[in-house]
């Protein structure tokens, strides 16, 4: 039996397999005069119930039996009853249908401590402020096996209970990860503070978080308990802001490609596909295969090392390849073969950087009054590129727009006469503004290229 929260009166409890109960609840409250279901259900296990729903065909739906409630209409009554829940501390606030029990416990030994002692007299029982924080005993091994590892160590598990003395034990479970990834941004405000969590006025000054990167997962789970943790923290006087982070960049994922047995089911790696013909097959059967991009994988031999195309490519040209394809919201198809435009661009602009030392290093060539127009759109395309650019790294986190918007400015140094090359401070300008605007996303490269660049100084 439970008891209700308004009338005290204890009511029956029945615990059903039905496919009728929405996912993730874990109870239902049957109101019989509200429900044919719940009216069905009473009279199937001979359940009395109060009429407590009045039905009108014209007016709204009034509430009666119901002590302080009767009389309002359905709507006004549910206001009253989430404002009497709220006084009485029993429920009543707006809760989140995505948010649901969060079991922070784990059965481990690696974990945060849980400060609190079990007393057979006193039940729960908070560790003393001045014993926190609870460390975690020394172990000579780990077996992995049975219950908490720390539920062994008798010297550490048995205490005296805070409140009468008596003998107690420690909570021997550990807290998840996930505790402490919901609240690290604070600490790192005041990351040597020996005494408490963080000192508010600290955290007030440098909170919010101007932009929180993750993937889909964290904006599920790490992100809405971090904002659970900071709504509670504001709610105690311990920070100002509400919310933690200012802006959510969701990460897209890096897909590889699958190769799906047709009649099987079975992932094959790519080696074993043959792809010449109009059909993908597996080498050896002949078997038709579905190829398709999928989230990486080591069951669907999908994976790919990265390190393999650094090898092969260097760091630099491998971070434009995978910055230049797509925004980084959006998924993105791991496939090398589009690398070549990369490399091509590359070459371009040490070609550019090449083409200046030698020019320069010639004998003097004259510009002629049209090369003058080669300056005015050299000056106003660079001008363009910085201030796209920069809001591109600095607001709008659009990489590859960034990348598309550089090769632009390449594209109108090159088809400049070598008489604006030797001569011109507006191209020298904006090759120098480029090498240094490419070094975020390509330092090794830039670093070079700028080194070239100031071999040719006017």
């Amino acid at each position: 039996m439970a008891k209700h929260p308004f009338t005290k009166e204890t009511i029956p409890v029945f615990v059903a397999n039905d496919d009728r109960f929405t996912e993730h609840y874990e109870a239902l409250l049957g109101i019989p005069c509200g429900s044919e279901v719940d009216e069905t259900f009473a009279k199937n296990y001979n359940l009395s119930y109060r009429k407590v729903l009045e039905r009108r065909e014209e007016d709204e739906d009034l509430i009666v039996h119901s002590d302080q409630f009767s009389g309002k209409p359905r709507s006004q009554a549910k206001e009253a009853v989430t404002d009497f829940a709220r006084q009485e501390n029993i429920g009543g606030h707006m809760s989140s249908p995505r948010q649901f029990d969060w079991l922070i416990s784990r059965q481990r030994y690696w974990g945060t401590p849980i400060p609190i002692i079990h007393c057979p007299k006193c039940k729960a029982v908070p560790v003393p402020h001045d014993q926190l924080p609870v460390k975690l005993p020394k172990l000579s091994s780990l077996s992995g096996k049975g219950l908490s590892p720390l539920s062994k160590i008798s010297e550490w598990i048995n205490v005296d209970c805070p409140k009468c003395g008596d003998k107690a034990k420690r909570e021997t479970d550990t807290m998840d990860t996930f505790v402490d990834s919901a609240w690290y941004f604070l600490r790192f405000c005041d990351p040597n503070n020996a005494s408490e969590p963080f000192n508010s006025d600290t955290a007030n000054q440098m909170m919010p978080v101007d932009l929180y990167v993750g993937g889909k997962e964290h904006a599920i789970m790490h992100l809405l308990y971090a904002r659970f943790v900071t709504h509670f923290l504001h709610s105690v006087g311990m920070l100002k802001q509400k919310e933690p982070f200012q802006r959510l960049l969701v990460q897209g994922l890096v897909m590889g490609q699958t190769f799906r047995v047709d009649s099987t089911g079975q992932y094959i790696s790519r080696d074993q596909v043959d792809i010449s013909g109009q059909q993908v097959t597996q080498i050896g059967s002949g078997l038709p295969v579905t190829a398709k991009w999928d989230k990486m994988s080591k069951s669907k031999h999908n994976g790919v090392d990265p390190e393999d195309t650094v090898e092969t490519y260097g760091i630099d040209t491998t971070r434009l390849f995978m910055l230049s394809g797509i925004p980084p919201d959006h998924n993105m198809l791991w496939n090398t073969e589009a690398i070549s435009g990369i490399v091509k661009w590359k070459n371009r602009l040490w070609t550019l950087v090449t083409e200046l030392i030698e020019t320069r290093q010639t004998q003097d060539i004259v510009m002629k009054k049209n090369d003058f127009k080669h300056e005015e759109k050299i000056k106003k395309e660079r001008n363009i590129a910085v201030e796209e650019v920069t809001r591109m790294y600095s607001q709008e986190y659009m990489f590859s727009v960034a990348i598309s918007r550089l090769q632009k400015l390449s594209n109108v140094l090159r088809k400049v006469p070598n008489s604006v090359i030797q001569n011109s401070a507006e191209f020298e300008q904006a090759l120098c503004d480029l090498c240094i605007i490419l070094a975020p996303m390509a330092p090794h490269f830039s670093s070079e290229l700028w080194k070239g660049d100031r071999k040719s100084v006017v």
